[in-house]
């Protein structure tokens, strides 16, 4: 079919392994992935081969609960699942979907971001901003947090060996920079660093009390950028959700416009802050200061002005800054009509094809590998375990036979990590199901 001979085409690969699709990704051609047959492609390679079929289809007792009355269906203990088809707990569809193997590494750093908001809070409650290493209960929090950040940067470590021994291309985006400076200010937290910024001041000043709210200021603040960073992480795994995903990134685009349009209004508020200021600073108190003039400008283009309080040259002082004001009054009016006109419908047609662009490069970097599998298999802070046998794969003398090897270890994996909290899950929900199923 035409769709198939389009998907063989797509996944040509160039020197570098890397794909059609992911050169399209990477360079943004928007037109092309926002093409519907491209979208279909990119979301049965995320997803698999096979349909992953849910643990209720495989539910005896959920078939005959969701059986209509009087069906023989309902009394059918004899009932048997259909074992021919693909379920979301075997192997085999592990290691053929991307979209299944990134799930629990999503969970793991949303997890994470809450545990940090839960260890904010509590940090405020104990009101432990001065020190917070201080009590047993927050040395404790900040420590597993640091070891679930160590573990999510290892994650991203191992994709960037494994890029490397499987000959791809691998870039650090946004997303990374992120894990790597969390887990840098939560160390810097766990060392004190403000301690540090402050001690010598304080013994020099001898000034103990603004000191201690120095010190106690800047923790919150390192506090609360890796909140922000942490959170900031969860953003970029909901923009993989194929509902929330698309509406991130038209949020994120709009506010990229509206970053654009603030440099520019600030540019042009500095400007004319210096021209205001160095004329008129000996005729009105409002002009006085380059800081005082810019926010007296901020205030103006809100619609708060005041013409009154000239010293001398009134008039030529008013004309300027009616000038002044009529500009600030056409930028924010420009920007108001390009938001709600040109660039919202343009934003809004890049943000399936911006959805794709993530999905297709982190599909180059989970794509399935034979030999090296085993370093992109297990999600943080559980990873840790696959670095034990990294070694063995470092020398190409020794990875080019670790295919059998990487099979056994994936195995062994998937059924401690996996299976076993699958088989635990359905065993509670049969326990569920199963008063219901008497009831009915």
């Amino acid at each position: 079919s035409d769709e198939l001979d389009l998907k063989y085409f797509l996944n040509q690969k160039d020197k570098q392994r890397r794909s059609v699709l992911y050169i399209m990704s990477i360079n943004r051609y928007y037109k092309l992935l926002d093409n519907d047959t491209i979208g279909t492609i990119v979301s049965q390679m995320w997803n698999g081969r096979n349909k992953n079929h849910s643990l209720w289809l495989f539910s005896s007792l959920y078939s005959m609960l969701s059986a209509p009355l009087g069906s023989p269906d309902v009394i059918n203990l004899d009932a048997q699942p259909d074992i021919d088809i693909p379920y979301v707990f075997q192997y085999e569809q592990w290691i053929s979907s991307c979209y299944l193997r990134s799930q629990p590494e999503n969970c793991s750093v949303i997890l994470l971001a809450f545990f940090y908001m839960w260890m904010t809070y509590r940090i405020v409650m104990l009101d432990a901003f001065d020190d917070i290493m201080v009590t047993t209960e927050l040395k404790t929090y900040l420590t597993i947090a640091i070891f679930w950040s160590f573990s999510v940067n290892i994650k991203n470590a191992t994709e960037f060996f494994f890029a490397f021994r499987t000959s791809r291309e691998f870039r650090v985006d946004i997303w990374i920079t992120l894990d790597l400076l969390s887990l840098l200010m939560m160390i810097m937290l766990a060392i004190d660093l403000p301690y540090f910024m402050i001690h010598e001041n304080d013994l020099r000043s001898q000034q103990y009390q603004d000191s201690y709210y120095e010190r106690t200021f800047l923790t919150s603040i390192l506090n609360a950028m890796v909140l922000g960073l942490t959170w900031g992480r969860l953003v970029g795994v909901l923009m993989l959700n194929r509902y929330l995903g698309p509406i991130l990134r038209m949020i994120y685009l709009v506010f990229r416009e509206v970053f654009i349009f603030l440099v520019v209004f600030l540019a042009w508020g500095i400007l004319a802050a210096g021209i205001l200021c160095s004329v008129f600073y000996l005729y009105k108190d409002d002009f006085e200061t380059q800081s005082g003039t810019y926010l007296n400008i901020f205030e103006t283009s809100l619609g708060n002005y005041d013409i009154h309080g000239w010293r001398r040259f009134s008039v030529f002082g008013i004309a300027v800054y009616a000038v002044i004001i009529t500009i600030c009054a056409i930028v924010m009016i420009n920007f108001l009509v390009a938001i709600l006109t040109n660039i919202y419908m343009d934003i809004h047609e890049k943000a399936e094809a911006e959805h794709r662009v993530a999905i297709l490069r982190k599909l180059h970097r989970m794509t399935w590998d034979s030999r090296f599998g085993f370093l992109i298999f297990v999600y943080s802070p559980l990873n840790l375990i696959s670095l034990l046998f990294v070694p063995f794969i470092i020398f190409p003398d020794t990875a080019r036979d670790f295919k059998s090897w990487n099979d056994k270890l994936c195995k062994s994996f998937f059924v401690i990590i996996y299976a076993l909290p699958f088989f635990i899950v359905f065993l509670v929900m049969e326990l569920i199901l199963l008063p219901f199923v008497w009831l009915k």
